[in-house]
């Protein structure tokens, strides 16, 4: 058996963490400034699907295609 079973993690990856999470819904989904709602761009059926009531705490803020379209001012 191997001794890198036994060794502490630090010892084997040089004391950094090569583990990255991810929230992919949170890479996903944005926060249209101009229409208030959360949105994402679902490629299953190359649309578009805006949420009313969702968290927008953390999400990057970016004009949905709709709003942009329609050319709506803040």
């Amino acid at each position: 058996m191997s001794d890198w079973f036994f060794k502490p993690q630090k010892e084997i990856y040089g004391g950094k963490k090569h583990r990255k999470i991810y929230k992919t819904d949170s890479r996903r989904l944005k926060f249209c400034t101009t229409c208030k709602r959360v949105y994402e761009w679902l490629y299953s059926t190359n649309n578009i699907a805006h949420y009313e009531d969702f968290p927008t705490y953390g999400l990057r803020r970016k004009e949905c295609k709709e709003c942009i379209k329609k050319g709506v001012k803040k």
